[in-house]
């Protein structure tokens, strides 16, 4: 991998929409080769038969993933009633069949407003959840299934965009930590038919849409730098739904020593947000230092309070 000078553009969150038929890893490793950076990750894995918004994180943009992968995200998908397959898709073979002839759009609809809500969901045998360090699809592959504690997911929207039987295209708006896969299985089994997953893509994460990421494709063409110039965002920008506010020069080299900044090291000490709230804290130029949360109480502007660090970038 040949090392390509990126400058102030190193450190970016990049929007990519991923192709079918290779993993979220293998995305990683051609961005690596062509940005010529080693230090690239993701907020958030899409299966190898998904496709959509993946955000590649550049550089210090690997330091955002936490705060990057909780974020809510929208699909759209078509799922097969009828028909159950060992991975919940197409990839896997099929488990039983049932005849789909007398469901109605109506009971469509109806099993649709009855999935939203906050539930929980057991991560499917074919997803990357670790047990005992070991990636949940890697013992899948060896014919290994173990009993996988259920997580609280929030479903706030499923909508129905189509329905020709047995094939139900929809658009479902999710928290983080939702199976589609999982959700298409339990959606039939409501139905009393059972189904699977024909196919899906991921639309939105956050604020983030499918419309403003470059494809793969495209992105061989591009020059490296005029990709993140591009299709990249600034580590603050990336952070759009978290209140900002700016350090001292004084606060800038107190935070980056980790020590927690008080009222006198911020230059908009009223813009800090209530209690329990995260807070960018940037340069006197706006670029990211850190990301903190507020311990300021509800109300108070008492100046002794602090901002307690969360990451340093």
């Amino acid at each position: 991998m040949n090392r390509v000078n990126l400058g102030t553009l190193g450190d970016r969150v990049l929007l990519v929409d991923k192709p079918d038929d290779c993993t979220s890893h293998d995305v990683v490793l051609a961005l690596r080769r062509h940005l010529g950076c080693r230090k690239i990750g993701h907020a958030g894995t899409l299966d190898p038969f998904a496709t959509g918004l993946l955000l590649a994180l550049v550089g210090r943009g690997t330091k955002l993933f936490p705060m990057l992968s909780c974020l809510d995200k929208v699909y759209e998908g078509v799922l097969a009633l009828g028909v159950e397959t060992t991975t919940g898709d197409p990839q896997g073979e099929t488990t039983s069949t049932c005849s789909t002839h007398e469901v109605t759009r109506e009971e469509v609809e109806a099993v649709a407003r009855a999935v939203e809500g906050v539930q929980e969901q057991v991560p499917p045998m074919t997803s990357a959840v670790k047990h005992h360090g070991q990636p949940l699809y890697k013992l899948s592959r060896r014919g290994i299934e173990v009993e996988r504690r259920p997580r609280t997911i929030r479903i706030s929207r499923f909508e129905v965009l189509g329905f020709e039987n047995p094939m139900v295209s929809f658009r479902v708006h999710s928290s983080k930590g939702m199976y589609v896969r999982s959700l298409a299985l339990d959606f039939g089994r409501q139905l009393g038919v059972g189904g699977h997953l024909m196919s899906l893509r991921r639309t939105r994460i956050g604020a983030f849409a499918i419309e403003n990421a470059v494809t793969m494709e495209a992105l061989k063409e591009i020059e490296p730098r005029r990709v993140l110039g591009e299709y990249g965002l600034a580590l603050s920008d990336a952070l759009v739904s978290v209140a900002a506010v700016r350090l001292s020069p004084s606060g800038v080299r107190k935070v980056r020593c980790g020590v927690y900044p008080t009222p006198a090291d911020l230059l908009d000490f009223d813009a800090v947000p209530e209690q329990g709230e995260l807070v960018q804290l940037l340069d006197p130029e706006g670029s990211l230092v850190a990301v903190g949360r507020s311990s300021v109480p509800q109300g108070s502007r008492v100046p002794s309070t602090r901002i307690e660090l969360v990451r340093v970038i």
